[in-house]
């Protein structure tokens, strides 16, 4: 009987080999439950956001003021 409750997840997307606080550029994708298109639309070419998609870009935009050693270079 395995003594921990810890949650592994067996097929990791992370490699095993590399230390994640280290510097470097990451690629990040948010997915929607059941991957519902809610945080906006495109019209004429242009994303319309939503009130969720106002809230995501906010903590986003958000994100290097609380981690001091993020910048944020592009985000779509």
């Amino acid at each position: 009987m395995n003594k921990t409750n810890k949650k592994t997840r067996k097929n990791s997307l992370r490699w095993e080999y590399w230390n994640y606080s280290d510097p470097g550029s990451y690629f990040i994708t948010i997915l929607t439950k059941r991957r519902i298109e809610s945080l906006g639309k495109i019209e004429n070419g242009e994303m319309i956001l939503s009130n969720e998609g106002k809230i995501v870009e906010k903590q986003i935009l958000a994100i290097p003021d609380y981690h001091n050693r993020i910048l944020l270079e592009e985000w779509v």
